[in-house]
């Protein structure tokens, strides 16, 4: 460890000395938080024996540090910045000493000290309240010049050790739909029930009583502050969180839900044993300094259930929680749940809200600045995880990233023949979000390997394509390699698959062979699960007018071909889970592609109103007219099944649509709507499962006056 001095009392003897006295020096040390610019350290105590009894000890006391003095010191109002001299006249007892304090950037001076020794020639004084910059440990040395001469055997003392004072857990948030609608009361039952994006932090002391709460102290402006940042907020999002937060020491914490446990807003009792209580500051800076507390505690328990928004700009968002109660005696933590509501007008793209967290307010100044705050945190500090300390690294809450390949990641492909996909199915077997990236790795020669993508989020089927095209006979080894990102509990597993190519002598010039790109629904476009008897598009190239299907090993119905798509109908005996499909034109066929097989997946293909014609924003439906839905992947729901047109939710029984794959539901469009844009859902289930819902679609609606 470096250490780094910060504290030395230094004196010059500038006339004869009387007599020589013995003095001790000694310091209570304290446990500092290494983010800070202006931490106390412990107080210092000279006591001298030896002098002459009734004599007066007169002089400059000196203070000089390595680093620089963080008290604000104004000696022309005798504000002396929390530093008093003092001098012990009982044992015990101390009574401030009428000095004249000047401030250096790196010296604190005591001039004009005249303390008279005891009836034993004995005198104690004691310093306290400094601050200064942490960093490493803290030491004090120390000398005194004046009419006497102090004899000190060992002038250096430890006052402070440096340790990170904060720890935090942090869960990011993956916004892939707009909305939802902000409640009108931002109560935190309210907020849990929108089931709107959440970012969770949880932040921790890095040691006992490293937060400190507010008090009456006239040389500190604020308790400690934590500043909770949110970055990728989409613009015009709104972005809500408590104001106030009750600490893992509460009578119930508050609690978010990501790291075990259910929701709950908190239950604190200000009258009771002392625990961790975070308030949130309004009308702070972007630093964390200045405002007030928006939060009054009030007698008996209370709960903590208000919530507010936060401060948004140019796709940051930020809130200032300050510790208003703590228990000294205890390492605590609290956890703050934050929401994100995205505009309804949104496009359905994928954007993540990454938190940050840092003791405040922060600053790049250090030392004696006018006006700054007091305490106050070095900007950037880096935050470690807190997992350790809270004892659930291991938890199952966390994200866990598991990378199974779909099939034998072994090749053997003529030299110059045609690329051979390959599937791997990354996937999140915790909780939370999952982070992860892929690179590939050559053993060997390069080139002949790529990945569909280099990161991605929780469960995904991937796509990795080996290409003999430009290599020799041989064999070739290479690597696909998975790692987490940002993993909450700071360890960010990896997980690699080998991958092989024997790349044997070429083959005569093939006929083009179809190949799939990719297997949609038909309602979005998108690659979704599939359900027995649903309609699904097979998307690709080389397709022919007699190419057949096969879905889970097993034929399927044609609909319709074209050259680079096959709608098709997923066999209504095909098992649960993964299929994979693949097209044939005679003896030539694609390389398999994975699908995952749903018993319920719902897809609103088409919607047509009451005269016939399909709804559009120049074709709306009127108020009160019945809406005839197309929708696929109903086959084995257990009727009826849930239609939901904005906000109205009814139950409807599926009719058959004269299209194989298909369903007809019939809905009635509520008589008092008005003239809107808004969105219809279907969802179905069957015996024993969850509900599935199909994606929302667009749906025009023109109210009948108009």
């Amino acid at each position: 460890m470096k250490l780094i001095p910060v504290l030395a009392i230094v004196g010059l003897l500038t006339m004869p000395a009387k007599a020589i006295v013995q003095c001790t020096l000694t310091a209570v040390p304290l446990q500092i938080s290494s983010e800070g610019l202006a931490e106390p350290v412990g107080e210092v105590m000279l006591r001298c024996a030896g002098g002459q009894p009734g004599g007066a000890l007169k002089g400059t006391l000196q203070i000089s540090l390595g680093g620089k003095v963080a008290n604000a010191i104004n000696a022309q109002y005798s504000s002396w910045g929390g530093i008093p001299q003092m001098h012990e006249y009982a044992p015990g007892m101390f009574v401030a000493l009428p000095v004249t304090v000047q401030l250096r950037e790196s010296q604190v001076i005591f001039e004009n000290l005249n303390v008279a020794m005891d009836v034993f020639g004995m005198i104690s004084l004691k310093i306290s309240g400094i601050r200064a910059e942490a960093g490493g440990t803290t030491f004090a040395s120390m000398q005194f010049y004046g009419n006497e001469q102090l004899f000190v055997p060992t002038p250096t003392v430890t006052v402070a050790f440096s340790k990170p004072g904060l720890l935090a857990s942090l869960i990011p948030a993956v916004l892939r739909m707009s909305g939802p609608i902000t409640p009108t009361f931002l109560e935190y039952t309210n907020l849990v029930a929108t089931h709107a994006p959440m970012v969770s932090v949880r932040v921790t002391e890095g040691f006992g009583a490293s937060f400190v709460a507010w008090s009456m102290d006239p040389n500190t402006t604020n308790g400690t502050r934590i500043l909770v940042k949110l970055t990728g907020v989409p613009a015009g999002s709104r972005v809500i969180a408590p104001d106030a937060v009750a600490g893992s020491s509460a009578l119930q914490p508050t609690t978010t839900g990501d790291m075990g446990g259910g929701t709950a807003p908190g239950l604190y009792d200000p009258t009771g044993v002392r625990s961790l209580m975070l308030v949130r500051v309004k009308g702070s800076d972007a630093n964390g300094a200045g405002g007030f507390v928006s939060w009054v505690v009030a007698p008996g328990p209370m709960v903590p259930s208000t919530a507010s928004d936060m401060n948004v700009q140019d796709g940051t968002a930020w809130a200032v929680y300050e510790v208003q109660d703590q228990n000294k005696n205890m390492v605590e933590n609290a956890q703050i749940p934050i929401w994100i509501f995205t505009p309804l007008e949104r496009p359905n793209v994928e954007a993540v809200v990454r938190p940050t967290v840092s003791l405040a307010p922060v600053s790049d100044q250090a030392g004696s600045i006018p006006g700054a705050p007091l305490p106050r945190f070095r900007r950037g500090a880096p935050v470690g995880q807190d997992c350790e300390l809270v004892n659930d690294c291991t938890a199952s809450y966390w994200p866990k990233l598991t990378v199974t390949p779909v099939q034998e990641a072994s090749y053997s492909l003529p030299s110059g023949g045609p690329a051979q996909a390959g599937y791997v199915t990354v996937r999140n077997d915790g909780g939370g979000l999952l982070e992860w990236k892929v690179a590939v790795r050559y053993r060997s020669a390069t080139g002949w390997l790529t990945a569909d993508r280099t990161s991605g989020f929780n469960t995904l089927n991937m796509r990795y394509d080996v290409n003999p095209k430009n290599m020799a006979q041989g064999t070739y080894d290479a690597e696909l390699v998975y790692e987490q990102a940002n993993a909450p509990v700071g360890a960010n597993a990896t997980v690699v698959i080998p991958v092989k190519l024997v790349v044997t002598a070429p083959l005569p010039p093939p006929l083009p062979s179809p190949t799939i790109q990719e297997v949609v629904n038909p309602a979005t476009g998108w690659g979704a699960p599939a359900a027995p008897g649903a309609q699904v598009v097979v998307k690709g190239t080389n397709f022919l007018e007699q190419s057949t299907v096969t879905i889970g090993g097993k034929p399927a119905q044609i609909l319709g071909i074209n050259a680079d798509s096959i709608t098709a109908i997923v066999p209504v005996d095909v098992a649960l889970g993964r299929a994979l499909v693949q097209v044939f034109n005679l003896d030539r066929f694609s390389q398999p592609y994975a699908i995952e097989v749903w018993a319920v997946a719902p897809g609103l293909v088409s919607m047509r109103n009451e005269n016939g014609a399909l709804n559009g924003e120049l074709a709306p439906a009127n108020t009160g007219s019945t809406v005839e839905l197309a929708v696929t992947g109903l086959g084995q729901a257990v009727p009826p099944v849930w239609v939901k047109i904005h906000d109205v939710w009814t139950q409807e029984t599926p009719e058959p649509a004269g299209q194989a794959g298909m369903s007809l539901i019939r809905i009635k469009v509520p008589d008092y709507f008005p003239t809107m844009s808004t969105v219809v859902m279907v969802c179905g289930q069957v015996p024993g499962q969850e509900g599935v819902c199909s994606h929302p679609k667009d749906i025009w609606v023109k109210a009948a006056q108009q």
